[in-house]
């Protein structure tokens, strides 16, 4: 589909891929880094969830959900372990596109000197 819609169909497609942590050491083994690719096609930033969805009732809140007493929703991660990874991103360089849909993360955020812009 982006080879037609770039070279046969000529359009102004331009896309800037998010890599899924988990896929992090392999793009380090390939040398592959935030702006590799060309004009049309680049690697982004590293994607990384914090907690899940509303609709499953899995981001992570504050207070119960209103029709669900006693459920908060889930951590992906605890803070110890969220904080290694984005440490491993950021020592490659990467910028990091985190999912959260949560209330609860407020203040994780700053821990141990790292600055992330909400």
């Amino acid at each position: 589909m982006y080879d037609e819609l770039i070279n046969q169909e000529r359009k102004g497609l331009r896309c800037n891929l998010l890599i899924d942590y988990p896929f992090l050491n392999q793009l380090k083994e390939r040398g592959m880094y935030t702006g590799y690719g060309n004009e049309k096609l680049q690697i982004g930033a590293v994607k990384m969830f914090a907690d899940g969805a509303l609709g499953r009732r899995t981001a992570l809140l504050s207070e119960p959900y209103y029709d669900a007493p006693g459920e908060f929703g889930e951590a992906m991660y605890d803070q110890a372990t969220l904080y290694e990874m984005v440490k491993e991103v950021r020592n490659h360089m990467m910028p990091i596109a985190m999912h959260f849909q949560c209330t609860f993360y407020e203040g994780v955020f700053h821990l141990k000197g790292i600055r992330l812009s909400l």
